[in-house]
C-alpha cells in the first residue's frame, strides 16, 4: 500500500522493490501509468553455489567462508528446497519487469565485488534476459544515477569495462571469467588487488 501511494504521489524511484508480498493488479497498473519511475531490485540469495563459494575465497574472510559451506551442506542435506524468500523475489521481479518498469540494479553487497554478479545472475532467472541484465547493471543504472559518461563503451565516456574469457549472452555465468578490468582506460593491476585480498582475510 505504501509502495502504490508513493507511485499515485509522483516518487523518482524505489531503491529496492516490494518484498513482503506479490504485487496485485493494482500495483502493475500503476507502474504502467508511471514509465519513468524506476528501481533497483535486491533480491535475495537463494543460496550460494559451490562455485560463488570458491569465488569469494579469494576475497572473504576465512570465517564466513566457512558459514557459507556449513549453510551449503546443510541445504544439500535437506534436498535443497527452494527460498520462498528468493520466489517472492523473483515473481515481482518479474511482472514489474514485464510491466516495463525501469530496473536497474541493486545490491546490498559489502563490497566484495560479487554481490553485483549474483544479481545479474538472479535477474536471469526472473525473466531477463542476458543482455537485458547486463544493460540494467550498467547503462541503465547509469541513467538512473545521472552519470552520462559511463555505463556504456562508447566515445566520450569513461572507459571503464571489463574483458572477459566466454561470451556472457550465452551464459550469464561468464561475467565471473574476468580476464581483465580497465578504469579510466587504464588496466587494474589484478594480480596486486589479490595479493592484498589474501594477505587480508588471514
Amino acid at each position: 500500500e505504501d509502495a502504490k501511494d508513493l507511485l499515485k504521489s509522483g516518487v523518482d524511484g524505489f531503491v529496492h522493490t516490494v518484498r513482503d508480498r506479490d504485487v496485485d493488479d493494482e500495483y502493475i497498473a500503476l507502474v504502467k501509468a508511471h514509465p519513468k519511475v524506476w528501481t533497483g531490485p535486491n533480491i535475495p540469495s537463494p543460496g550460494e553455489t559451490e562455485g560463488e563459494i570458491n569465488s569469494l575465497a579469494e576475497t572473504l574472510p576465512a570465517s564466513t567462508i566457512a558459514e557459507m559451506r556449513r549453510q551449503l551442506e546443510a541445504r544439500k542435506a535437506g534436498g535443497n528446497p527452494p527460498n520462498p524468500l528468493f520466489e517472492l523475489h523473483c515473481r515481482n521481479v518479474k511482472r514489474i519487469h514485464d510491466a516495463g518498469m525501469v530496473i536497474g540494479l541493486g545490491t546490498d553487497g559489502t563490497g566484495d565485488g560479487f554481490g553485483e554478479h549474483q544479481q545479474i545472475a538472479y535477474y536471469t532467472r526472473c525473466g531477463f534476459t542476458p543482455a537485458e541484465a547486463i544493460q540494467a547493471a550498467t547503462s541503465v543504472n547509469a541513467k538512473i544515477l545521472l552519470l552520462p559518461r559511463m555505463g556504456a563503451v562508447a566515445a566520450g565516456k569513461e572507459a571503464d569495462f571489463i574483458v572477459l574469457d566466454a561470451n556472457p549472452l550465452q551464459d550469464i555465468a561468464n561475467t565471473q571469467k574476468i580476464n581483465k578490468v580497465y578504469l579510466r582506460g587504464a588496466e587494474v593491476n589484478r594480480a596486486a588487488l589479490r595479493a592484498k585480498f589474501k594477505a587480508g582475510t588471514k
